[in-house]
C-alpha cells in the first residue's frame, strides 16, 4: 500500500486528487493540507511514502516544503503538481529535491502512474518538461545553485544590472520589458 499526502489549497482540486487516488487500490491517502506550513507539520507527523505538493500554496509554497521535507523527513518522497511550467520553477523544484513534477492539465492516469514510479524509487517528470528537467540535470552546477538559488535566471541578471548601478530605463530596454 502507497500512502499518499496531498497539499493544495484549493478544495475542488485537493477534493479531486483525493478521489482520484482513491479509485487506485494501492494507494492510500492518509492526510491532507491546504497550506505549506501545515503540510510540512502533518507530513513530519504521518511520514506518508508519497507527498503530492501544489507549487503555490499560503504559508509556504511547494518548492518550500519540498526542501523542508528533506531536512525534517527524508523518506518522503514529493511529487511537485502545478500549472507552472517555467524553467525557473523546474529547477528550483529540482535543487529541492522533488522526485516528480506533473503539470495540472496532466490525465488521471499520469497521476497515478508518477505516484507509484516515485513509490518505487524513480523519477517522473511530464512529457512537457521531461527535455528542460534533462537539460538541467545535465547542467555541471545542478546540485549546487548559483549565488541567488531563489532567483530565476531573469531576476539574476536584473539584480546584477542593478548592482551596476544601471537605471530601470536601460533595463527594461535591454530585456524588452516595461519599466515597472
Amino acid at each position: 500500500m502507497i500512502r499518499v499526502f496531498v497539499a493544495d489549497d484549493h478544495n475542488i482540486v485537493r477534493e479531486g486528487l483525493i478521489m482520484v487516488l482513491s479509485t487506485n487500490k494501492e494507494i492510500n491517502v492518509v492526510g491532507w493540507a491546504d497550506n505549506g506550513k501545515s503540510a510540512v507539520e502533518d507530513i513530519c507527523s504521518l511520514k506518508p511514502d508519497v507527498a503530492l505538493l501544489d507549487i503555490s500554496m499560503p504559508e509556504k509554497n511547494g518548492i518550500l516544503v519540498a526542501r523542508a521535507l528533506m531536512e525534517e523527513a527524508p523518506c518522503v518522497r514529493t511529487i511537485i503538481l502545478s500549472m507552472y511550467s517555467s524553467r525557473g520553477y523546474i529547477h528550483q523544484a529540482l535543487l529541492a529535491g522533488v522526485s516528480g513534477y506533473l503539470l495540472k492539465h496532466s490525465a488521471a492516469s499520469q497521476l497515478k502512474e508518477a505516484v507509484r514510479e516515485v513509490h518505487n524509487g524513480g523519477q517522473f517528470f511530464t512529457t512537457a518538461i521531461r527535455d528542460t528537467v534533462a537539460e538541467l540535470q545535465a547542467q555541471p552546477d545542478y546540485k549546487h545553485p548559483g549565488p541567488f538559488p531563489e532567483l530565476t535566471t531573469r531576476e539574476s541578471q536584473i539584480l546584477s544590472l542593478i548592482a551596476q548601478r544601471r537605471y530601470s530605463k536601460e533595463i527594461s530596454h535591454r530585456f524588452f520589458i516595461h519599466i515597472r
